[in-house]
């Protein structure tokens, strides 16, 4: 198209029509939110999958955390049982039987000779009255805890492990003679080395498991398992019978923004992926009427009108018959007389004029046949 037809007024008036202008936006957004939208549906779908695989990471910790549960207990029940067998020796309870240091010496060696990785083995009288009456700074805060516990309960403390390296069990638990009667407590340290490698034997790859110590808030980490970026402090930890331990899990940390839902997400992204499809619809239909627009404002304001078929052969023929016009000698034919009866008849209409220019023309030329070939 030439310079001239752009700048047309047809063409301006068409390229600036309200209507049309009104039907190109609306387009133009309908593509924009289709653009969105289908984006916004690859992003839930890749959010569907990360919430995915978050809830197959968090069963697999759990798992993890029941079976770390499972296998520290059992660890820990192995060394109870091994303890009972000592301290149930025939002749360590005859020692005991004496009630006094020398009795309480004498069953030391033999737990000591039954349990050779014990340390820190001490027997305390039924009453307690080395903690009662002693120095508790030298005894240690937490055996002594312990030791009142077992006093208080009648049973076993609950196991507890010291974190000064290396990691030790300690064992604190009452001892009954044959009427039932409480005849020494034993306090006793066992290695952490099997429960420490029962807990660390699991492989977590996604999240954190603790082993850790106390009552659920503030506790002692013991041992860590997986990723030490995040933090098991919003959990109070399944605790372990028996004991003061208990497991602690953190499941993985997946961005998700929108849900942590799985079916949400996937509903979301079809959502979004349908409506943009509806709106690329609605776009393609948009154009397409405004195309239509166009074209009816194009064909109603024609931008020039057509001439009539005789004047069409009339103004081409013009050029031709004025250049055989130029041809004719200035000498060669008298002009009639103006007379005012050819003023009258003189054409005043442009076309008539030309008609009656190109009808002497012909004359002209018809009356010489060389003229005639020539032309």
């Amino acid at each position: 198209m030439s310079v001239i037809g752009k700048f047309s007024p047809g063409a301006l008036r068409a390229r600036f029509d309200l209507r049309r202008g009104a039907a190109e936006l609306a387009a133009d957004l309908a593509l924009a939110f289709s653009v969105l939208l289908m984006l916004f549906a690859v992003f839930m779908g890749w959010q569907a999958w990360l919430a995915a695989q978050q809830s197959r990471d968090e069963q697999a910790l759990m798992q993890h955390k029941d079976a770390a549960v499972q296998k520290v207990s059992a660890a820990l029940d192995a060394q109870r049982r091994k303890l009972d067998e000592a301290v149930n020796l025939p002749a360590l309870r005859n020692a005991l039987a004496q009630n006094d240091e020398a009795g309480r010496a004498l069953a030391t060696q033999w737990l000591h000779a039954k349990l050779p990785d014990a340390k820190n083995v001490t027997f305390y009288s039924a009453g307690l009255d080395e903690v009662l009456n002693g120095n508790l700074q030298q005894l240690g805060y937490a055996r002594a805890a312990q030791l009142l516990r077992a006093q208080g309960d009648h049973a076993a403390a609950p196991i507890e492990v010291r974190a000064h390296p290396p990691q030790m069990l300690s064992f604190v638990q009452p001892l009954d003679n044959a009427q039932h009667q409480v005849q020494a407590y034993v306090a006793v340290e066992l290695p952490f080395a099997t429960e420490r490698g029962a807990f660390e034997s699991l492989n977590v790859n996604g999240g954190r498991l603790d082993l850790r110590q106390g009552d659920g808030s503030g506790d002692l980490v013991l041992a860590t398992l997986g990723d030490y970026g995040l933090s098991t402090e919003g959990d109070r930890g399944t605790p372990i019978p028996h004991s003061r331990l208990r497991i602690a899990a953190a499941p993985p940390a997946y961005w998700l923004p929108v849900t942590h839902s799985f079916v949400t997400a996937v509903i979301l992204a079809v959502l979004a992926f349908l409506a943009a499809i509806v709106l690329f619809v609605v776009r393609t239909r948009i154009r397409a009427r405004a195309e239509g627009v166009q074209a009816g404002e194009s064909a109603e304001m024609p931008l020039a009108k057509p001439l009539p078929a005789t004047e069409a052969v009339q103004v081409a023929a013009t050029p031709a018959v004025e250049t055989a016009a130029a041809k004719v000698p200035a000498g060669a034919e008298s002009k009639p007389a103006k007379t005012p009866a050819s003023r009258a008849k003189r054409p005043r209409h442009a076309g008539h004029a030309r008609r009656h220019q190109a009808q002497m023309a012909e004359k002209w030329i018809n009356s010489d046949p060389i003229r005639r070939q020539t032309t």
